[in-house]
């Protein structure tokens, strides 16, 4: 005779499906976040390689400093915009940071920004450019690559 199977009260069932409804969601969820991250960009140099990490779109750098302890702050009507670029390989970060100086960026209005600041901070590379306070999509030229598509 096979064993006798009871079935879970009604609460709980439905207390079940809605753990495994919000496991799911979470689970979703943590897609969407990890997919809309910011795309990163691996460079290849004389050097070894290294990779765009993320562009940040500010008033001050570093992003996030308050006065006086900010490096430099945008001009009216300008942000800076700031590229972070980490060596892999164990290339030196000196190395990258001289390759970077004939770096630029493109505005979407067709306006180009040579570098302003470039500089190493915390192991990685970070470039800076003054842009106008009205643009917010960029393209990075530099680095021997094809242009770069910053997402910000």
């Amino acid at each position: 005779m096979p064993p006798r199977r009871h079935k879970a009260p009604g609460w709980l069932r439905r207390a079940c499906l809605l753990l495994a409804a919000g496991l799911v969601l979470a689970a979703l969820l943590a897609g969407c976040a990890s997919s809309s991250s910011k795309p990163m960009v691996e460079v290849v140099t004389p050097f070894g390689r290294a990779m765009i990490e993320e562009a940040q779109l500010g008033e001050r750098f570093p992003p996030g400093c308050a006065d006086p302890d900010c490096r430099l702050s945008a001009a009216q009507g300008q942000k800076l915009l700031v590229v972070w670029v980490a060596a892999l390989d164990q290339m030196p970060v000196d190395q990258l940071l001289a390759y970077s100086q004939g770096a630029f960026v493109a505005a979407s209005d067709g306006s180009t920004t040579r570098l302003t600041s470039s500089g190493v901070e915390a192991g990685r590379l970070y470039l800076v450019f003054s842009v106008g306070q009205a643009t917010s999509q960029f393209t990075l030229f530099g680095f021997d690559i094809l242009p770069v598509d910053l997402q910000l």
